[in-house]
Formats: C-alpha cells, sequence, structure tokens
C-alpha cells in the first residue's frame, strides 16, 4: 500500500474523536460558566439570552486549556481503533514502523496548534474586548465602562521618580489624576506635581492645570507653584505602554510590550516573562504530551482499552500539573522564567525519547 495513503487514511481518522472530544468539553465549560453566572439573573440586568450570549463569548478564551487534552484523547483514540480493528497489526506487517504512523496524527496536531495560535494572537483579543463589555455594560448594568481604561495605576518613570494616575485612557492617550514624585538617593522627597490630566500631543505627554511643590530641608519648607502646563518628564509614547493584569489570555505582543514597558521603568518582570515562555512552551508541549500518551495505546492488545487512555492521561496531566507548579514558581522569582517555561518541556521530551528506544518505537 502507498504511504501516502496510508498517511491520509490515519490522519482522516484523528479530526472526528478530536471535534467529538472538543464538543464534549466545550459543552461542559459552558455549562459551568452558565450556571456560575446566572445567579445574577436577579440584578435587573441580567437575561438568560445575555448570559448565554457572555458565556459563548467566553468560550474561545479556554481553547488554549481544552485543544491539547482533546488532542490528546484523539491520538489515543485512533490507534486504539486501529489496533482493535486489525489495522495496526496490518501495517506493521508491511513494513511501516508505529513512529510513521504516529506521524499523521502529529502533522493533525500540529495543524490545530496553528490554527489555535493565529486565533489567539488575532481574533482573541476582540472576542474577549466584546466579551468584557458584554458582561459589564449589559450583565452589570455599568453603561460607563470602557475599553481600555485602567485605574489606580502606579507607574516607576526613572530610577528616583514615580508616578500615579488615577485613570489611564490608552486608547485616547489621556491619563487623569496624575501625581508625580521625586526623592533624592535617601529617596526623600524633592519635588511633587499634581496635575488633573496629562495628555499625548504627538512628541510628549503634557501635564495640564496643575502644581508643582518643591520641598526643602527634609519637607519641612514647602514652595507651591500652579501652572496651566508644563512637560512630563515621561518619555514613552501611549502605543508603548502596557498597564495592567497580564492572564493566560493575553497575546504573545502584548506580553513582550509589557516586559519592554516595565524594563524601561526599571520594574521586576518575572511574571511576564514566565507568561511568554509558557506561552511559546505550551504547543512544544502539547506534541510531547501526544507522543508521550501514544506508544501506551500500542500496548492494548492484552490489556483494557480503557485502562491504557486512562494511564496515558494520568502521565500528561503530571506533566502539565508540574508545569504549572513551576510557573507559579517562576512568577515569585523563585525560578529563572526561562526554567520555569521550558524546564518540564525539556524533562518530558527526554521522557519521550527513552520511552521511544525502550520500546523501540
Amino acid at each position: 500500500m502507498k504511504p501516502k495513503i496510508i498517511y491520509r487514511y490515519v490522519g482522516s481518522k484523528f479530526w472526528l474523536p478530536f471535534f467529538f472530544s472538543l464538543a464534549i468539553f466545550c459543552i461542559l465549560v459552558l455549562l459551568g460558566d452558565f450556571f456560575e453566572n446566572v445567579k445574577d439573573i436577579t440584578n435587573g440586568y441580567a437575561t438568560l439570552r445575555l448570559i448565554l450570549k457572555y458565556c459563548l463569548l467566553d468560550l474561545p478564551g479556554w481553547l488554549g486549556m481544552l485543544l491539547p487534552v482533546a488532542s490528546l484523547l484523539a491520538c489515543l483514540f485512533v490507534i486504539s481503533d486501529m489496533i482493535s480493528g486489525g489495522e495496526w497489526t496490518a501495517c506493521l506487517a508491511s513494513g511501516y514502523r508505529p513512529r510513521q504512523l504516529f506521524g499523521p496524527l502529529v502533522v493533525c496536531v500540529l495543524f490545530v496548534l496553528f490554527c489555535n495560535g493565529l486565533m489567539q494572537e488575532f481574533a482573541l483579543p476582540l472576542i474577549n474586548n466584546k466579551a468584557e463589555e458584554t458582561y459589564y455594560k449589559r450583565l452589570r448594568g455599568k453603561t460607563d465602562f470602557k475599553q481600555g481604561v485602567k485605574t489606580n495605576v502606579t507607574l516607576r518613570i526613572s530610577e528616583y521618580q514615580m508616578m500615579f494616575a488615577q485613570k489611564i485612557e490608552t486608547d485616547s492617550s489621556v491619563m487623569q489624576g496624575i501625581t508625580l514624585d521625586t526623592y533624592n538617593k535617601q529617596w526623600e522627597i524633592q519635588t511633587q506635581i499634581t496635575a488633573e490630566k496629562m495628555t499625548w500631543d504627538g512628541k510628549q505627554w503634557i501635564l495640564q492645570n496643575g502644581y508643582k511643590r518643591d520641598f526643602d530641608d527634609g519637607g519641612i519648607n514647602i514652595k507651591e507653584t500652579p501652572f496651566d502646563s508644563m512637560p512630563s518628564p515621561l518619555k514613552i509614547s501611549p502605543k508603548n505602554i502596557s498597564v495592567g493584569e497580564t492572564d493566560e489570555n493575553t497575546t504573545i505582543r502584548e506580553l513582550v510590550k509589557k516586559i519592554s514597558f516595565l524594563g524601561r521603568s526599571g520594574l521586576v518582570t518575572y511574571k511576564e516573562k514566565t507568561d511568554l515562555h509558557n506561552k511559546l512552551a505550551t504547543p512544544v508541549m502539547t506534541i510531547l504530551m501526544c507522543l508521550l500518551g501514544m506508544p501506551f495505546a500500542t500496548t492494548v492488545r492484552k490489556k483494557g482499552k480503557v485502562v491504557n487512555i486512562i494511564a496515558a492521561l494520568v502521565m500528561s496531566f503530571a506533566f502539565w500539573w508540574v508545569m504549572t507548579m513551576a510557573a507559579t514558581a517562576g512568577k515569585s522569582g523563585l525560578l529563572s522564567p526561562w526554567v520555569a517555561g521550558w524546564g518540564v518541556v525539556m524533562i518530558c521530551f527526554a521522557a519521550v525519547l527513552v520511552q521511544f528506544k525502550l520500546m523501540k518505537i
């Protein structure tokens, strides 16, 4: 039998169990999300239709967690099904090696991960914005909710300068409620600038409608000078400012932007760098999970299919648990962000090599 025919056949068997598994997980997530928000039905704003709309908009954010598990289950099902139907034995008798039969499944998983990566980077931010708008404006009744607005933000401008902003509107290049403090090397306050707002004029930030206070003799004597406008020491353009917390739905581009911004401000970036390495390592980890699980499915000739699938899942999820613990250590600075993101991947890769050698795959 021609290799291409076999490869297409094995690959075609992947999609039905994959979409079936993914559909089951999506239904479970939708139900959990729905019942979590249905308690708001009595707040005067929420309706069952709005809750369902929000849950559907929130669902794509879960795909990053659901796709690896669905991919692994699909790979295990295909191999187990081929073994139970005698197709696996026939392929081996025709001279194919197990790793050759694993290849089409790995290609399918790579395609899934590629599509998910595009969705996470380009479509998901827009969907999340729509989900937030639906949640806060429609379900919570906060008509003043606006995207891209952060409140009570503290920034480190330079080594001895700190700025506090009550509200930052990055989309409109406006910051409101500004307090800018400058300290000496002993961290004694030297000057303080308060302004109603700060706007970007295309070249620099301009403080407007405020006061400048100069502190002498350790803050005993204070000289206060009002102003209508004054250039700000903040030199970063609005497009390079990144404030707010990151999460699993933050894109790679946003994480790189946040790391660069925090680095310029002299702030620590353990959390953001760990999130970045985890996001980059997750697709590799998914492939390794499948390669780790598929050889176990080939042993179902004499053992129960369910037992082998459960064993493979337990082993794979153990790596995910360790990866989560490593990420927690990386975000707190106990581990290097690179080690936190890629350490478990390297261990899993070594386990795959040992497994393939021992099982002669």
